[in-house]
């Protein structure tokens, strides 16, 4: 749903039974904590949104907590969300690690607040295999060792989230799995201006190719590959 027309619903259809609901979060979760003063209906024509991979959760206070996301539009970008860590918290069963996922936000004076989420894919088959969830946090290190918050890279984005799809693709093979992370971090350095491959290069050399990559991304970034794949 767009956000300018998830707020107009927000606004124009607040008796509508799925809507209220909704409007009571933000006056809960928000209203009281960052916008004391500022009714409901205002804040709503502050709301974003994000498309975005959930790459890390940091526990805060006594029930929140920030949630690190790669996204399409802002790169890394850090989000907060209030209460989600009590069992009747309403974001707890969407905000979940390797979550690819729209969601809906409030500037705030710190970190941007959450107040909504639409599930994209949850990548079941991925939190299911513990080979996968490896390639998926050492693609969560090299995105945290490599880019700086608030830099969007569409390509990356793109290769990304391609990537995290195959990871969940659950007819891959354990070698087609580490295939496609070493030809994710071809990718990678190719949007840092770094290619590995020579002018006289040949498809058939992939072992060559694999050996380059592993060099450049010690070298350049002090990333041992063989220690992550």
């Amino acid at each position: 749903m767009e956000p300018l027309y998830y707020i107009n619903c927000l606004l124009h259809n607040a008796a509508r039974k799925d809507i209220l609901p909704r409007l009571r979060f933000i006056e809960q979760n928000l209203v009281l904590s960052d916008f004391k003063e500022v009714p409901a209906h205002a804040i709503l024509f502050f709301m974003k949104s994000v498309e975005g991979i959930i790459l890390k959760k940091t526990p805060r206070r006594e029930a929140d907590a920030v949630f690190t996301l790669y996204t399409k539009e802002h790169g890394l970008m850090e989000l907060q969300a209030k209460s989600v860590r009590k069992h009747t918290g309403k974001l707890r069963h969407g905000l979940d690690m390797f979550n690819h996922a729209e969601v809906f936000f409030v500037p705030s004076k710190h970190i941007p607040i959450i107040t909504d989420f639409k599930i994209k894919d949850s990548h079941l088959v991925l939190k299911n295999d513990l080979y996968r969830l490896k390639l998926a946090h050492f693609a969560t290190q090299i995105i945290f060792r490599i880019f700086e918050p608030g830099l969007a890279e569409e390509k990356v984005w793109q290769k990304t989230s391609d990537f995290f799809s195959i990871l969940n693709n659950k007819y891959a093979t354990k070698d087609g799995l580490k295939e496609s992370a070493y030809l994710w971090c071809y990718h990678i350095l190719d949007s840092n201006g770094l290619n590995p491959r020579a002018p006289d290069f040949k498809l058939a050399d992939s072992t060559i190719l694999r050996t380059r990559i592993k060099d450049m991304f010690l070298n350049n970034f002090g990333v041992n590959l063989d220690k992550l794949i």
